[in-house]
């Protein structure tokens, strides 16, 4: 199982949003800040040779987001951390043989 922890007091709006998953997960530069491409990076956190995260998941494994301070995020961010909650829930890890599977964990 590994742990990536986001800095839910850094997240203030969309921008910072995608700013600290970029840090914490260590999207490339041509990352596109938006939703599909946070979709897309977080479901490719098994492929290392995608070149989408630095984090490094190997099929079968746990990878879990521990959003620290993340009753911050959700009072300045309601509707982005609605649609975080969303994503998560809807479990947007691949369909192979044996996807990563992502968790969360807030404090």
């Amino acid at each position: 199982m590994k742990t990536v922890i986001i800095n839910g007091a850094a997240i203030t709006d969309a921008s910072s949003f995608h700013s600290e998953f970029q840090r914490a997960l260590g999207f490339p530069e041509f990352y596109g800040r938006n939703m599909d491409a946070w979709i897309d990076c977080m479901s490719n956190v098994d492929e290392p040779s995608a070149g989408l995260s630095t984090v490094d998941v190997s099929p079968g494994e746990i990878l879990v987001l521990q959003i620290d301070r993340a009753h911050a995020f959700k009072s300045r961010c309601p509707e982005l951390w609605a649609a975080f909650l969303l994503i998560r829930q809807l479990n947007m890890v691949k369909k192979s043989p044996a996807p990563a599977q992502a968790g969360a964990q807030f404090c």
